[in-house]
């Protein structure tokens, strides 16, 4: 892998955590709490490690895991577009 890819999929990485932090801040706040199905995803595939869930002996870990689980779909979701965008771009 070159440099410029690594470098494409660490700033699709830091987009995908300021997403995630984004949606969660937003569905927190009063009238946008739909929002918060949108980090369902992230809590399902905690979930299979932590059964308990957030009541499991481990919250905070639990948290964090479904934050980069998150993270690691919102990143995967900004790399698809930009492949995209940028193979229009090309012809």
């Amino acid at each position: 892998m070159d440099k410029a890819a690594f470098s494409r999929i660490g700033r699709c990485f830091v987009v995908g955590i300021a997403l995630t932090l984004l949606i969660g801040t937003a569905s927190s706040t009063h009238g946008f709490s739909a929002l918060g199905a949108l980090l369902a995803p992230g809590m399902l595939i905690a979930a299979l490690v932590f059964q308990g869930g957030i009541h499991s002996n481990w919250p905070n870990a639990y948290l964090i895991m479904a934050g980069v689980a998150e993270a690691l779909i919102f990143a995967w979701l900004v790399w698809w577009l930009w492949k995209l965008i940028d193979g229009r771009a090309k012809r």
